[in-house]
């Protein structure tokens, strides 16, 4: 059975832009911060936020995803997948509304909402679906002509974890369900991902300088698994590339690897923005390892 590996997409950079659905936002100094950069900035994702400060911030987020913003669903989705096991600890685990938020980003494009959602199936025993979406992601991360083989490290093992709960399936089974899931939704998703290509402005997202380099220094680190895995973080980046701040938001096989790996931002550059005079730019960024190889993905 042909089975596609892959790992999280990287066409997308900065959270206005996650799911699909609008251009880059422009740098704060400039435009002013989105919503979702000034969460952040006012603790969303931050364990030492005061606890009711974290809450208060958590509804807004919910409100803003109720109303339909893709980046908002994301992050929702992201944060009820992880539940208290998240050290901001916003919201309660929830794999039902994980599903339901991130369904809803993917339907306006979101490529890393697929791929979140096989995570969520195969967290809720649901190995079918998982494999399903993991389908429909490689479908469309082909398309996008981004596809890296070498990026796979996360899905790789994912895909692995899912043929071993499913047991035997001929080729056929699979296409199948692919088939029947872009029927019911490939309509919605390509809409969305028209838009998203005829939306694209020429602002550059956020991409790191020298991505080897920390990736060389942080192989020496002692990580708490030998499986592969991945960690989302947000970073803020000051007008020479330099990181100034980051969170975690979602990491498998555990949030806690997300500790194990946040020091690869701190002596990381980005590429600079020759309109960014002051402020900072805001981006979602992966970090995908296998056997304690790391790498750097732009999101």
């Amino acid at each position: 059975m042909r089975i596609y590996a892959f790992v999280l997409a990287t066409a997308l950079s900065l959270p206005a832009a996650l799911a699909g659905t609008a251009p880059p936002a422009a740098p704060a100094a400039e435009a002013g911060k989105s919503q979702i950069d000034a969460w952040l900035l006012q603790g969303l994702l931050d364990p030492a936020t005061p606890a009711s400060a974290r809450e208060a911030l958590g509804r807004e987020l919910l409100a803003r995803a109720a109303a339909g913003d893709a980046s908002a669903q994301y992050i929702a989705g992201s944060l009820y997948r992880q539940g208290e096991s998240h050290p901001a600890q916003v919201l309660p685990r929830d794999l039902d509304k994980a599903r339901e938020l991130l369904l809803a980003a993917a339907l306006k494009g979101s490529l890393p909402a697929m791929a979140k959602l096989a995570q969520v199936e195969y967290d809720a025993g649901n190995y079918a679906e998982a494999m399903d979406w993991t389908q429909v992601f490689s479908h469309y991360w082909r398309e996008s002509g981004d596809f890296d083989e070498d990026r796979a490290h996360y899905l790789k093992n994912l895909l692995k974890q899912i043929g071993d709960k499913l047991g035997p399936s001929g080729d056929e089974v699979v296409r199948q369900r692919t088939i029947a899931l872009l029927d019911r939704h490939g309509a919605t998703i390509e809409a969305a991902l028209a838009r998203q290509h005829s939306e694209t402005g020429p602002r550059p997202g956020l991409r790191p300088a020298a991505p080897r380099k920390p990736a060389q220094r942080l192989r020496r680190a002692a990580l708490i698994t030998d499986d592969s895995g991945m960690a989302e973080f947000y970073i803020a980046v000051d007008a020479r590339g330099r990181v100034a701040k980051f969170w975690v938001l979602d990491a498998v096989p555990g949030i806690a690897m997300a500790g194990q790996l946040d020091g690869l931002f701190r002596n990381a550059r980005f590429n600079e923005d020759e309109r960014q005079r002051d402020g900072l730019r805001f981006g979602l960024q992966t970090i995908t390892f296998s056997n304690q190889k790391l790498d750097l993905n732009r999101r």
